[in-house]
């Protein structure tokens, strides 16, 4: 299993020549918050390892829609939509089941959930009409071409089509693999235990990092499905079957699974997964700080010295067996079309010796991880409570609220508030769900009720019961924020009421979405559970860190010429706060100091 290190161990032992080492990076990779993008590993695995690095730990991403999960195109915004209405709409379930789907059906759910992206805010109405008839035709043809192999997949996975459940738009954080991601679109039979992942694609020519990224999800999968190897489920028994699915092209439909090889292309899965695991793992250490979960000594002990003849830690090595490409050596392909090319020239591909610069930034990125996995802290203690062999998920919730703080209902590490509510409403005009839930006896005072739940103005994490899905960060889930707690009078008892809003375009589509289940299942909206969880702004920070880092260097290029340097080292004395205001000092005015 990957969770605990058992396929990045091997190099880490065989890099260091000492054992200890391999059980060091098990005790960091099993007691770490963090979680690495499913987006992020698929580059590692299926294109070049440093490109991941990049944007994982540097920041080094062009724009900002890419470093969100699940943002996706206006495309997928419209899929995660329309599916649902296909799909739970009685009207349409079993054609779209059968692959019997017709054209104006189709086009009747596509057009329907553009205007309701526009009409609730979550795409800009000019934006969207300006791109209106080359959307909905993509949309219809990629909804298209999946019905018309859905019948087969389900089929030839044995799954039953009457306990088969969509889902779009669905994130997951998972521990055992360390990754956090946002599944397109899954079609699932939980008691079967079967499942097919659907990853949308526009561009034109498959790729493998994206055959690599829907194996991520498949994995993911597997977990939530609670398969007990999920690595075996999706390797060796294709119990969960990942799909590439376009609006045309020579592939519409991209599959390497036995059933439905749709490529001649080679594919190894036994080789991609094990890359799938090795890259997870290695993404994970590189932000992580080791000197939190193990000794002084063990980490002296894991200490390499590089081809440059700088020491540097074993964990932070890029991993044998994981692609890679020098943009020096591959000007063209794939480095010439790579949108990481001019950062890895400057971070990896670069010999020159560290400034005072490089290292104030580079502390101020360890500094982010570690604010980073502070901001994890919650759900790695959900996860942790939620590991008891338990048949069903009410008995993980129990346990879950046996183990935290009975009177400030708080996790004893982080010391977020959880709570457990009788129902949620879902109000789409309001942008907002409502958790309800009776006050208790200790809630129930003279005067004022003195209300324990979660806190007003702080991020949430609105978790929804699933009796098929133990781990509660594996199920369906809502982000908001607690905008308002209030005490109404519902069938003749005092209820609390937390309103949680959907404060920005990615939750007001998820928040759509879920209404639409919700108008034909409201079975989903009883019983859930919210907790705290702290917002997390590292790839902005890391993208602001990367902007000053290089931008500056380039000034510093620009301005000052190899003799003004010589001359400026000989003014000053080697006291660090000297440089350090001086750096500043010359950015800020430079030309003033060159006239001295």
């Amino acid at each position: 299993m990957g969770v605990y290190g058992l396929v990045i161990e091997d190099f880490i032992v065989k890099l260091t020549a000492h054992p200890k080492c391999g059980e060091a990076v098990r005790e960091i990779l099993r007691k770490t918050a963090h979680l690495v993008k499913a987006k992020s590993v698929a580059y590692a695995a299926g294109f070049c390892v440093f490109a991941a690095r990049l944007a994982e730990a540097m920041g080094a991403i062009p724009d900002l829609s890419s470093t969100l999960p699940g943002k996706g195109t206006f495309i997928h915004q419209i899929l995660a939509l329309a599916l649902p209405k296909l799909y739970y709409d009685e009207r349409f379930r079993e054609s779209f089941i059968n692959g019997r789907l017709s054209s104006g059906t189709i086009r009747y759910a596509v057009e329907h959930s553009f205007e309701e992206l526009i009409r609730y805010g979550v795409v800009d109405k000019e934006f969207a009409n300006k791109r209106k008839r080359e959307t909905i035709e993509n949309s219809c043809k990629m909804i298209h071409n999946l019905a018309r192999v859905l019948p087969l997949l389900i089929r030839e996975l044995g799954m039953n089509k009457d306990s088969i459940r969509l889902y779009t738009e669905l994130p997951l954080y998972s521990y055992r693999f360390h990754v956090i991601g946002v599944i397109d679109a899954i079609i699932e039979d939980p008691i079967r235990k079967r499942a097919i992942v659907v990853e949308w694609k526009t561009e034109k020519t498959p790729s493998q990092w994206e055959l690599a990224q829907a194996y991520v999800y498949a994995l993911l999968e597997a977990e939530r499905l609670g398969l007990d190897d999920p690595i075996k489920a999706v390797r060796d028994d294709e119990l969960i079957i990942p799909i590439v699915v376009r609006p045309g092209g020579d592939i519409p439909i991209y599959s390497v699974a036995s059933i439905m090889k749709t490529t001649k292309r080679e594919f190894d899965r036994i080789d991609m997964i094990n890359k799938i695991l090795l890259a997870a793992e290695h993404l994970t250490l590189i932000v992580t700080t080791p000197e939190k979960f193990i000794d002084r000594t063990t980490i002296e002990l894991c200490k390499i010295t590089g081809a440059s003849g700088r020491i540097a830690s074993a964990f932070r090595r890029v991993p044998e067996g994981l692609p890679r490409y020098n943009p020096h050596k591959h000007e063209k392909y794939p480095c010439g079309i790579c949108i990481y090319r001019d950062a890895c020239i400057f971070y990896i591909m670069s010999f020159e010796e560290s400034t005072e610069l490089d290292k104030y930034a580079w502390r101020a990125r360890f500094a982010i991880y570690n604010v980073r996995e502070n901001a994890l802290k919650p759900l790695k203690e959900l996860n942790d409570l939620a590991q008891v062999r338990v048949s069903e998920a009410g008995e993980t919730d129990r346990k879950i609220f046996e183990s935290i703080d009975k009177v400030e209902k708080k996790l004893h590490e982080s010391g977020n508030r959880v709570d457990y509510f009788e129902f949620a409403e879902i109000s789409v005009d309001d942008y907002t769900v409502y958790l309800k839930r009776p006050l208790s006896r200790e809630e129930v005072v003279e005067g004022p009720a003195n209300i324990t739940t979660v806190r007003e103005g702080k991020p949430v994490l609105v978790i929804f019961r699933d009796n098929y899905i133990i781990n509660p960060l594996l199920r369906l889930s809502f982000h908001g924020r607690v905008d308002n707690i209030d005490i109404i009078e519902h069938n003749g008892h005092d209820y609390v009421v937390v309103a949680v809003s959907a404060p920005n375009m990615p939750s007001r589509l998820s928040l759509l979405i879920l209404d639409t289940i919700a108008k034909y299942d409201k079975l989903f909206l009883e019983k859930p559970m919210a907790v705290e969880i702290n917002v997390d702004l590292t790839q902005l920070e890391l993208q602001a860190i990367d902007a000053y880092h290089r931008a500056t260097k380039e000034i510093l290029k620009r301005m000052i010429s190899k003799d003004l340097m010589t001359k400026i080292s000989s003014r000053i004395n080697k006291d660090r706060k000297e440089r350090v205001d001086f750096m500043l000092a010359y950015l800020f005015a430079g030309k003033a100091l060159e006239g001295e």
